[in-house]
């Protein structure tokens, strides 16, 4: 009788202990559901202020194109309101606890690919082979990029046409017409997306090119160096001539660029221009607890009026590039 008494009170301990287990375990997991939750919802709420904060910094861009649009030509402003520069100078801004940083680019800095021909494609050879693409490869890029937007299905000499890409494991066409987009370029032969967007320390080129623009000059004020680098006849001495002027403040300019490099401009004069463009590419990029973690996006405007402008390409979320 003792011993049954003993064996019930010793299954009740058990049964206990299970259910004391059971509910342990139930506990943790939820503690660790509920974690994982407000875990996940914080990170929400930070990505959408970094959005917002990134969508505010465009703005911010937007209106200082504007303004330096209205105000071209004036030597000098009040202190505190100097115009942006459109050269890729990176501006970081505070917005009540958080941060936007924005980058503005005038289209006519870049090569343009839709302006491409036979006779003028020195400067595009020039920027492959700066970036360490040999000879044959740079051959290659150039004539497939003239292939590509030919009309005709006739591949120049280093160059594919449809029968090369329908020859791939994915198989498309070539365009036939003008770039729309620089993410075609990754569908042309011999430019790797490590090319394009860069490896490691090294940048990519696809933000030197643009398709929005039909122009075959530079403009001097605004492109990066990789690209005064590949204007033929420029050398270093009148690079770093270029960027002492842009380094001026408006007022101190006093003479044309032209009248800067004095004679030497000749040697470049076919090949540049100091005209700006009224296409602008901006990146932007909204921070509020960590730069690393931030959000950046990418647009391309097209200035139509005093205070008219409208999108011709927009990215959210994109790359920034500093």
């Amino acid at each position: 009788m003792t011993i049954k008494v003993w064996s019930q009170r010793g299954i009740a301990l058990i049964l206990v202990l299970w259910i004391v287990s059971l509910l342990a375990i139930a506990a943790v997991s939820f503690s660790l559901f509920t974690r994982s939750e407000v875990q996940a919802m914080t990170a929400y709420k930070e990505g959408m202020e970094n959005k917002f904060l990134a969508e505010a910094g465009l703005r911010r861009a937007i209106a200082e194109i504007l303004y330096r649009k209205a105000n071209a030509g004036k030597p000098v402003l009040e202190e505190g309101s100097e115009i942006f520069q459109c050269d890729g100078t990176v501006y970081t801004m505070k917005l009540a606890d958080g941060h936007y940083r924005i980058k503005i680019t005038d289209e006519s800095g870049k090569i343009s690919l839709n302006s491409l021909t036979d006779q003028n494609t020195m400067m595009l050879k020039n920027l492959l082979l700066n970036r360490g693409i040999g000879d044959e490869p740079a051959a290659i890029v150039v004539d497939s990029i003239l292939d590509w937007k030919d009309k005709d299905n006739v591949h120049r000499l280093n160059g594919a046409e449809d029968e090369y890409y329908l020859s791939l494991k994915t198989p498309y066409r070539a365009r036939n017409g003008d770039f729309e987009t620089l993410d075609e370029l990754f569908m042309v032969r011999g430019l790797s997306p490590s090319v394009l967007l860069g490896v490691y320390r090294q940048k990519g080129m696809i933000s030197h090119f643009t398709v929005y623009l039909k122009s075959d000059k530079i403009n001097l004020n605004v492109a990066a160096p990789e690209v005064l680098r590949a204007i033929p006849g420029i050398s270093n001495e009148m690079i770093e001539s270029v960027l002492q002027y842009r380094a001026l403040k408006e007022e101190e300019k006093v003479s044309s660029i032209s009248s800067w490099l004095g004679p030497a401009f000749n040697a470049i004069a076919p090949y540049v221009t100091d005209r700006e463009s009224n296409v602008y590419s901006i990146e932007a990029m909204g921070y509020r607890v960590s730069e690393r973690r931030h959000y950046s996006l990418h647009a391309v405007v097209m200035i139509e009026g005093t205070q008219k402008y409208r999108f011709l390409n927009f990215k959210s979320p994109a790359l920034f590039e500093p």
